[in-house]
């Protein structure tokens, strides 16, 4: 994956489901014997990433010291820390010197597993500036969370919804994975935070911009932490040992 970048979010405050954390990053959150942040990197890295950049704000002393610099995964990793959040899509804005080439973002705070690789091989040959990773949540392992609804027309975006908007329409729901041209960049605004649902992707439609729709194949699966009864279907999921590593 020497042509890709990769920028894994990590920096949320999790305030929703904070009660039941502990204290701790949702990052470093144990799922089945391991943190929903090195399952992340060990992913990107089976995939054949070398260098990874991770945004912080929350505990970011807490993230460094579990990932360190990325070497027990194979990795290279740099840190964007955050004073003020800037948002999904502020979060790749900030590093937007560093993007000459296709990214891979990556939602840290998820835990999901599918091919990379046909991803961005799908990215690749649509010619599109933003590819987004979709699962349908009644063939996909999830944990019940809402998330942004798509809808698409073959492999094109043609709508995103998030929040109240998400009620009702496609069955596809965001897997919180993007492949983004740095092109990308001129959609994110400059002087506020932003996110990739809200902002960047409706802009993108609006200004007529190919949006590209990636379904996972039928064994993968997204298990979102937002919210504790989320947090519990994960746990569950994983418990004794499961074997979703892969």
């Amino acid at each position: 994956m020497h042509d890709v970048a990769a920028l894994v979010l990590a920096a949320g405050r999790s305030e929703r489901v904070a009660s039941v954390l502990g204290g701790r990053s949702k990052v470093l959150l144990d799922i089945g014997g391991m943190t929903v942040l090195e399952r992340n990197l060990q992913w990107l890295a089976r995939t054949g990433f070398k260098s990874v950049w991770i945004n912080l704000h929350c505990r970011p002393d807490e993230v460094k010291s579990v990932v360190g610099d990325g070497a027990q995964f194979g990795l290279s990793v740099s840190y964007s820390e955050e004073p003020e959040l800037l948002g999904t899509a502020g979060a790749f804005g900030a590093l937007a010197t560093h993007w000459t080439r296709t990214v891979l973002v990556l939602y840290g705070d998820n835990v999901a597993a599918f091919d990379l690789g046909r991803l961005l091989e799908r990215h690749r040959t649509s010619g599109g500036l933003a590819t987004i990773a979709l699962f349908d949540p009644r063939i996909h392992a999830n944990s019940g969370i809402a998330g942004g609804k798509v809808t698409v027309d073959e492999e094109r975006v043609i709508s995103f919804a998030e929040g109240a908007e998400a009620g009702s329409g496609s069955s596809l729901v965001n897997a919180g994975v993007y492949a983004l041209e740095p092109a990308v960049l001129a959609y994110v605004p400059s002087d506020r935070a932003s996110d990739f649902g809200t902002d960047v992707f409706p802009a993108l439609l609006a200004a007529g911009e190919k949006v590209t729709a990636h379904v996972l194949e039928p064994e993968g699966y997204c298990f979102g932490l937002d919210t504790p009864e989320s947090l519990q279907r994960t746990l569950a999921a994983f418990d004794g040992g499961s074997d979703r590593t892969e």
